[in-house]
């Protein structure tokens, strides 16, 4: 569109200009009385008609390039930060369309990331305001309860006082895994990195969870040679609340009578860790969302077992800082699989 009002501005001018210099040439032969031939008064014409064509073209070509090189030294500097600099780069008007392209591509893709930020914060709000206002309402219900006469009845002071304790102690949980998320992404948590045996730290927390996984008839497995040992480079602290949250998810996520085995792989360079279930498994939509903050895949049954809806959250950002990965395998109704790596000992 623009392309062709450009040439049809070009056509008239140059129109007007050959027939002034047509009149001026008219006037120069009347007045000298010179007798040229039809045919050389066309060819004239059409001469000075092209030669007008051709200067218009490039004047104005090297006009409006000029104006729209200036137009793109505005969006450059804009786009580095950098209002001091007068030149660019790029010289032909291609050069100039392409990046100019790039930038306005660039510009919308940060567009839709800003407003799935924004979707996100409002969700994580949401999520924040009602964790931390359940257990300071259940507080509140039972101090209030006390002071309202309860606290000298020996039947169930102790009752609502251990009540608003758990509450608070769940509050405080919810702000301390806050705070290491926050020191996580800010990379302000330092990893104090050592070699360890990792088939020892998987016997130790299996025994330790143990008892919980037998008031939920839950079988776990853990398939590894206990005499063969495993070094791995890695915060041996940090692995640990790994292991226990993800362990504690398999538990709780799981049918009556189910089972968790843990095995570990030998990959080139790296062990894997994996830690399998059948229970009842994660919905394809939800996966790539369970680490984030405060998100629960069955909500009834999380706050119903407890838990700060943080954990998996800080188990990503705790292998990301140590340079590993995690994955999730799920089946719907079938069960999970978690998988992380680690740094092998040299």
């Amino acid at each position: 569109m623009i392309g062709k009002l450009f040439t049809k501005n070009i056509l008239i001018l140059s129109v007007i200009n050959s027939l002034f210099l047509v009149l001026v040439l008219y006037f120069i032969v009347w007045h000298y009385g010179i007798d040229i031939g039809y045919f050389t008064v066309i060819t004239i014409i059409l001469s000075f008609f092209i030669i007008v064509y051709i200067i218009n073209m490039l004047l104005l070509n090297n006009y409006i390039e000029k104006k729209i090189k200036q137009i793109f030294l505005s969006i450059f500097k804009i786009k580095q930060n950098d209002y001091t600099r007068d030149k660019y780069g790029v010289n032909s008007i291609k050069e100039i369309e392409k990046e100019i392209e790039n930038w306005s591509n660039k510009r919308s893709n940060e567009l839709i990331r800003l407003r799935e930020n924004d979707e996100y914060r409002k969700e994580f709000i949401g999520n924040i305001s009602h964790e931390l206002k359940t257990p300071i309402f259940i507080a509140q219900s039972y101090i209030e309860t006390l002071l309202d006469g309860s606290l000298y009845d020996e039947k169930v002071n102790k009752k609502h006082l251990k009540k608003a304790l758990k509450s608070i102690l769940r509050l405080s949980q919810i702000v301390k895994d806050l705070e290491m998320i926050s020191r996580l992404e800010k990379d302000t948590l330092t990893l104090d990195k050592e070699i360890f045996d990792i088939n020892t730290l998987l016997i130790d927390i299996v025994d330790s969870l143990e008892l919980s996984a037998k008031e939920e008839n839950i079988d776990i497995k853990i398939k590894i040679d206990e005499d063969k040992k495993c070094y791995v480079f890695a915060d041996e602290e940090k692995i640990e609340q790994v292991l226990i949250n993800l362990l504690i998810n398999a538990i709780k996520y799981n049918e009556k009578n189910g089972f968790v085995k843990i095995y570990c792989k030998d990959i080139p360079g790296k062990i894997q860790i994996n830690i399998e279930d059948n229970g009842i498994g994660i919905e394809d939509h939800k996966v790539n969302r369970i680490f984030e903050r405060f998100y629960r895949i069955d909500k009834d049954r999380s706050r119903k077992k407890g838990g700060t809806g943080l954990g998996l959250s800080i188990v990503k950002h705790i292998i990301d800082a140590h340079g590993q990965s995690i994955e999730v395998k799920s089946e719907y109704g079938r069960g999970s699989v978690f998988s992380f790596t680690l740094e092998k000992a040299q």
